[in-house]
């Protein structure tokens, strides 16, 4: 079993960083920048190595489209214990010309899987994976949160969706993942092991692209817009109640002190009408 991991340094963001609104960009503030591997795509090279562990005659391969200054991910691959690790040369930045020189070098390599991250955390935009499985096309599995089951002619994981429900799904392979950066516990290398695999060299291969080349159709200018805030609801309490009473109402929680002849908050009935309260309340709190 081959498979292919995509991978790629973003600057870090633990450092003072700011924002360029009308490029849509991220500027580091600090006269240091530093990078580091992008946590979904660490989460995808931890998942295949995991994957290699269970099955034997597994062959993990490492690609980044990058230039010299981003292939410190690919080093750290081969210290994880990558079996190949390879970077690919581009003068064009952007998401489909990334996807297209991919698309190009993996089509060669007969790959049983490939693995990349969810998104990155330099633009978040989420849309290699998805690009290269078209280009290739491959099926595919977004947001995974979890590798359950992998054979030979498929896989078996779970996908993360809207308010922490999970979904299995299957998928035949070969196909293409895109798992998220807590798919997979971090698996750390010891200083030692990466100061030996720099000292090996990283192949190099150089790709001519233009938007011809991408088989998309691509907007020509791309428009930023910063995401608008949502407002949700906020508790107040009463302000007829006197300092005590709305401190004690904040420090319950929001609920207000029952009175003694006041209605029982107990709902009786029958196991229908108790789940439909039920059901009313959490979706007028907007639990639900």
């Amino acid at each position: 079993m081959r498979i292919a991991v995509c991978l790629k340094e973003v600057i870090d963001a633990r450092l003072p960083l700011k924002v360029d609104m009308s490029a849509g960009r991220i500027i580091p503030t600090s006269l240091e920048s530093r990078s580091i591997l992008n946590p979904a795509d660490r989460a995808a090279l931890d998942s295949a190595m995991r994957l290699k562990e269970q099955k034997q005659a597994t062959r993990v391969e490492a690609f980044s489209v990058c230039g010299v200054e981003g292939q410190e991910a690919l080093w750290y691959s081969l210290a994880r214990g990558a079996d190949y690790a390879e970077r690919l040369g581009l003068p064009i930045a952007g998401a489909p010309y990334t996807a297209a020189a991919l698309a190009l070098r993996l089509a060669v390599g007969e790959f049983d899987l490939i693995c990349c991250g969810d998104e990155t955390l330099d633009n978040s935009s989420a849309v290699v994976g998805p690009l290269l499985a078209e280009l290739m096309d491959l099926p595919q599995v977004t947001s995974v949160v979890r590798v359950r089951e992998c054979t030979e002619t498929s896989i078996v994981v779970e996908r993360g969706l809207e308010r922490g429900h999970r979904e299995l799904v299957e998928m035949e392979l070969p196909g293409l993942l895109t798992l998220k950066p807590d798919s997979a516990e971090p698996h750390y290398v010891s200083f030692r092991r990466l100061q030996e695999v720099h000292t090996r060299s990283i192949p190099v291969r150089q790709f001519e692209l233009s938007s011809a080349d991408t088989g998309l159709i691509w907007p020509k200018e791309a428009k930023f817009a910063p995401p608008r805030a949502r407002v949700k609801k906020a508790f107040t309490p009463d302000a007829r109640m006197s300092p005590a009473e709305r401190m004690r109402t904040i420090m319950a929680g929001g609920l207000a002190p029952q009175e003694a002849n006041s209605k029982s908050p107990i709902i009786e009935g029958d196991p229908e009408y108790v789940a439909e309260q039920l059901f009313r309340f959490l979706k007028h709190h907007e639990f639900v």
